[in-house]
């Protein structure tokens, strides 16, 4: 048992112990007893039937000022980021008629750079998430607080996407090159891995290196994963709490590879999946079933999506830059 620390010095020194001991945590043995997904983008499912671009038309599209991928919502907005350049910004909230009801002024410089934002339903507030903190958003009262400096041990690491499951915050930083989970309560760090623990190592002109992960979001029953491989291929992985590996599959071999390949919870066990370009993919985690979308020219780019009060899904594109609202 550790001695308590009297003086602030001997608590520093603690408080740098534990972390260290977090961020030396030994590789988790990693189970190879992975279900695969099947890959079949031509079966018929009602649910992904309802769901179809081509025939959607959206309720609104505001058109808007800036290229930035960052959209959440709650069970009564929608919160986007717009950088308007390297210091300012804003969030700016939608109601689900699509009318502006409020924005927040941002300074870069100051708080960081938006990297990712979810939503708290159980503490009814927004998670934002820079390149290096985390902070806590109300969405209506517009007060913000910096709850957790994420890189104070690590200022090399660029912090890059989170999701909520159960009690805990998962944050991902830039790549999946660590991933923390943090307590929802204190926003303690629970358990630390590296992408050497979570990702197969491979060999390219003999140099090693690492399957690396580009977005990570939960349905509460899984936390989803887009892995990025040495063939430049896309797949959606799905973990457990402990980030051991469940289900593997779909190489979403079409996407780019330039760019990232962004994850939204619809419903249930189905995810939409978007990598900056007019094609949208449907995942059945449960059936094991995909289906692609594919966008008319004038719908723009997809960058992003979320789902609001579970009536309405929301896209962010750009060329042009806007948001579309779309009826479930």
């Amino acid at each position: 048992m550790r001695r308590h620390c009297t003086t602030c010095e001997e608590a520093k020194q603690c408080e740098k112990l534990r972390i260290k001991e977090f961020y030396e945590l030994s590789p988790l043995h990693r189970t190879e007893e992975i279900v695969e997904m099947e890959n079949n983008e031509n079966e018929n499912i009602l649910a992904m039937n309802q769901f179809n671009f081509l025939d959607m038309k959206p309720l609104k599209t505001v058109q808007l000022e800036t290229k930035h991928y960052v959209i959440s919502a709650s069970n009564e907005c929608v919160i986007i980021f717009e950088q308007n350049d390297a210091i300012n910004g804003k969030f700016v909230f939608y109601d689900n008629n699509g009318n502006k009801i409020n924005e927040l002024r941002w300074n870069m410089s100051e708080n960081g750079y938006v990297r990712d934002v979810c939503w708290c339903s159980s503490k009814n507030i927004f998670l934002i998430l820079t390149h290096n903190s985390l902070f806590t958003l109300s969405s209506s009262t517009l007060e913000w607080n910096r709850v957790k400096n994420i890189n104070k041990e690590q200022q090399q690491q660029d912090l890059k996407s989170l999701t909520i499951h159960g009690n805990n915050i998962f944050i991902m930083h830039r790549f999946g090159e660590h991933i923390e989970k943090l307590s929802l309560s204190s926003y303690e760090i629970i358990q630390y891995w590296t992408n050497k623990s979570l990702f197969r190592q491979t060999t390219v002109d003999a140099t090693n290196c690492y399957d690396y992960a580009g977005w990570i979001r939960s349905n509460d029953v899984y936390i989803a994963m887009t892995i990025y491989d040495k063939n430049e291929q896309w797949h959606l992985f799905l973990f457990d709490e402990y980030l051991i590996p469940t289900r593997r599959g779909f190489v979403l071999n079409d996407l780019s590879s330039r760019g990232n390949c962004l994850i939204t919870h619809l419903w249930d066990n189905q995810w939409l999946l978007m990598n900056n370009s007019k094609t949208l993919r449907l995942i059945d985690s449960t059936i094991g079933k995909m289906k692609k979308n594919q966008r008319n020219s004038y719908n723009g780019l997809s960058i992003n999506a979320c789902v609001l009060n579970k009536e309405y899904i929301v896209l962010r594109s750009f060329e042009p830059n806007k948001i579309e609202f779309y009826r479930l």
